[in-house]
């Protein structure tokens, strides 16, 4: 009996901890599927999600927003010269940047290749998002060091604000790009 019972608790704890690095494993794919893998960014979906949240608080509310468009200037030069490795180390050092330039209740993704995207929540008047969107520009005016090279990037960066712009969250992406490739 002494031995079934240890053969139990063996098998209980055994499940147990399979059950733990399911969890685990659960919760690396759903961060996995939310986040861009380079930059640990939140990805073009979880970006969308929220968009669509900040859009449904703010159209309920009356608060205000307004979203960034960011283009890394210049970097298809930037991957021809320096390959993969080097294009890679400036998305990372860019994505850095921008987290540590915007606020906490911001939302910032990489949505692909060069492209970021920032959320500024509930900005006041629309200077302080071009005041907010100049911070940004002079985050990426310091060169970035690679394997002893220092490599100059720039952004062009395209806002749109809600509600003045446009009402819906593809309208105001697409404004939004659109202002982006203008500058």
């Amino acid at each position: 009996i002494g031995v079934l019972a240890r053969s139990f608790k063996q098998m209980q704890d055994d499940i147990h901890r399979q059950m733990e690095a399911l969890q685990e494993s659960r919760q690396e794919l759903e961060h996995m599927a939310r986040h861009d893998v380079l930059t640990g960014l939140p990805n073009r979906r979880a970006f969308q999600d929220s968009l669509e949240h900040t859009l449904a608080r703010a159209q309920r509310s009356g608060e205000h927003f307004a979203i960034l468009f960011i283009d890394v200037d210049n970097f298809k030069g930037i991957n021809d010269k320096f390959g993969h490795e080097g294009g890679d180390a400036v998305l990372k050092i860019v994505a850095l940047r921008l987290v540590a330039t915007t606020r906490k209740a911001d939302a910032i993704a990489r949505l692909g290749g060069d492209e970021f995207v920032v959320l500024l929540d509930n900005p006041t008047h629309r200077e302080d998002v071009v005041q907010i969107a100049e911070k940004l520009l002079e985050s990426v005016r310091s060169p970035i060091l690679h394997r002893g090279t220092a490599l100059q990037v720039g952004f062009s960066i395209g806002i749109s604000m809600f509600p003045y712009d446009e009402r819906t969250a593809t309208e105001l992406m697409a404004r939004a790009d659109s202002a982006m490739y203008e500058a």
